[in-house]
């Protein structure tokens, strides 16, 4: 009520100030009293058809207001969305150039290729060297085997620098040794060696210590050997072995010892009870469950180099100088 009362005050005063208009303006006359006409008593607007007072035209300025609310609302809605794809969008843009800078970063650093190489003889009585024996790298499945020659020699070609390198050698009649595990300078590794032993004595080592052999464990061979020294070389009494991660004694260390045979040349096999090394230098640990292991030795104002070995299973590991437990001596 109040604003339609508004409505109906303002309209008259708009009709009044056209008529005082039109006595001041003559030229406007016919214009003014048209207008005029337009609202007389007859044509003048009633309070309930004043479609301009109608209150369903206020609803209408408020449904439009509300549509521009809700207009804007959206507009802000969209803006938000659309700010959260860019930001989305910038998010996987970055992802992705982490992954290009990572891809690149490989590709721009290829490995440096070197060698191994080294000799392999029998780890019996006649310590000859292996002839046509297969040798492999454990690390590298996809490099061709190589073959030892007459000498005993082999080599390795296509290694990678700065990876890890173990290798394998089988043969008949041989037990399936492995090396310990090497890091590969650039410069490569000239100096490998294999000890490996005949199947047989492999066997009667395991009789001796009354413990058969389990195909599905691994058994590992040591020497704690001098600085500078060769597989030929005596080894260091009075050292220490342990294993890491640490081991029951049912699996070791078992020391080798010279025994003396009346009218036989003595002979060096492992003995239980011996609680460090003998002038032999070597050990066993027998039954090893596969994994990767670290051997150590200790001896009163000595150092050793610790030897990394992976165990595998049907495998004899022997970390054999110079990458074995060899001494080593302060600049």
């Amino acid at each position: 009520m109040v604003f339609r009362c508004l409505g109906l005050f303002l309209l008259a005063s708009f009709a009044l100030a056209l008529a005082c208009d039109g006595e001041n303006d003559s030229s406007n006359t016919g214009s003014n009293d048209d207008e005029n006409h337009s609202v007389t008593d007859d044509e003048s607007p009633d309070a309930d058809d004043d479609s301009s007072l109608d209150p369903d035209d206020d609803d209408d300025d408020d449904d439009d207001d509300d549509d521009d609310d809700d207009d804007d609302d959206d507009d802000d809605d969209n803006d938000d969305d659309n700010n959260d794809d860019n930001d989305n969008d910038n998010d996987d843009n970055d992802d992705n150039n982490d992954n290009d800078n990572d891809d690149n970063d490989d590709d721009t650093a290829p490995p440096i290729m070197t060698s191994a190489a080294g000799y392999a003889y029998r780890f019996d009585p006649s310590f000859s060297m292996l002839n046509g024996a297969e040798i492999t790298v454990v690390e590298r499945p996809d490099l061709p085997a190589v073959y030892t020659d007459e000498s005993g020699y082999f080599f390795i070609d296509a290694v990678h620098a700065y990876d890890e390198l173990t290798l394998l050698l089988n043969a008949d009649s041989i037990f399936p040794t492995q090396t310990a595990t090497v890091i590969v300078p650039e410069t490569g590794v000239a100096d490998l060696t294999f000890q490996a032993p005949p199947r047989a004595i492999v066997w009667a080592l395991a009789l001796v210590l009354l413990t058969p052999l389990d195909p599905e464990m691994c058994q590992i061979a040591l020497t704690v050997s001098p600085a500078g020294g060769n597989p030929f070389s005596p080894g260091i009494e009075g050292a220490v072995v342990s294993i890491d991660p640490p081991l029951d004694d049912s699996h070791g260390p078992f020391y080798f010892m010279y025994i003396d045979l009346p009218n036989l040349p003595p002979i060096d096999i492992p003995v239980r009870g011996l609680t460090e090394t003998t002038d032999d230098g070597g050990a066993v640990f027998i039954n090893v469950p596969p994994g990767e292991y670290v051997l150590s030795a200790e001896k009163e104002g000595m150092e050793f180099a610790p030897a990394t070995i992976k165990c595998r299973p049907g495998v004899l590991v022997n970390a054999s100088p110079p990458y074995g437990l060899m001494e080593i001596i302060a600049p």
